[in-house]
């Protein structure tokens, strides 16, 4: 079994970044990181993560 490692700084601050860019600007964000990279998906995870938050307040 793979052992999980941590995310980095920049993932973090790339999770952080979808999670803002969801609140501000919903589904007109973009995401400015390379798709399929690492960061990236971290950037949509966060995104999505925001947006289920929203759907579970309702």
């Amino acid at each position: 079994m793979d052992e999980l490692r941590k995310p980095t700084e920049e993932q973090k601050k790339a999770y952080d970044a979808g999670a803002r860019a969801f609140r501000a600007e919903s589904d007109k964000a973009k995401n400015p990181h390379a798709e399929g990279s690492d960061v990236a998906k971290y950037w949509e995870c966060g995104f999505l993560d925001a947006q289920k938050a929203l759907c579970h307040r309702r």
